[in-house]
C-alpha cells in the first residue's frame, strides 16, 4: 500500500485526465489503419497519486497537473504516469483528461487519456500504521486513450482504445482527505449493513486500484 501525507481533495483517478462532456470523445486521428493494426491489452495498477493544483470552487474542485501512476503489465511491461486536469464534484464524480506516458525497457510510449469518474461509495475500513480504522471508498472510471508517438521499438506507434478502472481511496480519520490507495496489499474489512455488527472483521479482502486498457495499435 502506498501512503501519502499531503492534503488530497477528492481522488481524480487515477487515476487519469476537464471540461464539458463533449470534449471527452476519442481522438480517432490516432487510430491505426485496419490493415496493419493489432490488438492491445494492458493492466495498470494505480499505486500513487500526487498533489497537483486543487482549487475549491463552490460545490466542485478544479484540478490541474495532478500526477498518478504505478506499474503496467500485459502487452507492455514497465511503469506509467498520467498527469491530468479535471473538474470533480463532492461525491468525487467528474471528468478528467491529460497525458499518459508509459516507460518500458523496449522504449517509451506517449499518449492522451480522458475519462468520466463515477461517484464513490464507502465499502469498509482499513487499519493503518497509526492504529486507527480508516474509511475505504470505491469508485469507477471509464473513457478513452490514444497513443501518439514513442521511442525505440515504439517510435512509429499509433493506437486507440477504451479504458475502464476501479479505485479504492483511503480517507484520513476526519474522512475529508485521501491519504492512500489500496493496491492489493492492504487488508480491508467490509461493512455488513447490520447495525449490530457493522464491520466484518473476520474476512478481509485485498482490493487493488486498477486501470484496464483495451484497443488497437500499429507499430
Amino acid at each position: 500500500m502506498k501512503k501519502f501525507f499531503f492534503v488530497a481533495l477528492p481522488l481524480s483517478l487515477a487515476l487519469i485526465f476537464v471540461m464539458p462532456r463533449a470534449t471527452l470523445a476519442a481522438d480517432n486521428s490516432a487510430a491505426p489503419p485496419l490493415s496493419d493494426r493489432t490488438l492491445f491489452h494492458a493492466t495498470a495498477t494505480i499505486e500513487y497519486i500526487g498533489e497537483g493544483e486543487v482549487t475549491p470552487a463552490g460545490q466542485i474542485w478544479i484540478v490541474k497537473n495532478r500526477p498518478m501512476g504505478g506499474t503496467i503489465s500485459g502487452d507492455v511491461l514497465g511503469t506509467y504516469e498520467a498527469v491530468y486536469d479535471g473538474i470533480i464534484k463532492q461525491d468525487q464524480s467528474g471528468a478528467i483528461r491529460g497525458t499518459l506516458d508509459i516507460n518500458t525497457e523496449q522504449g517509451d510510449i506517449y499518449g492522451k487519456m480522458n475519462a468520466q469518474l463515477g461517484a464513490t461509495s464507502p465499502i469498509g475500513v482499513v487499519v493503518l500504521e497509526d492504529g486507527s480504522p480508516h474509511i475505504v471508498l470505491h469508485g469507477t472510471m471509464s473513457g478513452n486513450f490514444n497513443f501518439r508517438r514513442g521511442t525505440d521499438k515504439f517510435s512509429e506507434i499509433k493506437g486507440i482504445g477504451k479504458l475502464n478502472g476501479d479505485s479504492y481511496p483511503i480517507l484520513d480519520t476526519e474522512m475529508t482527505h485521501v491519504i492512500a490507495l489500496c493496491d492489493g496489499t492492504s487488508s480491508v474489512f467490509l461493512f455488513t449493513g447490520n447495525p449490530e455488527n457493522p464491520i466484518d472483521w473476520s474476512n478481509p479482502v485485498y482490493p487493488s486500484s486498477l486501470l484496464a486498457l483495451n484497443g488497437w495499435i500499429r507499430l
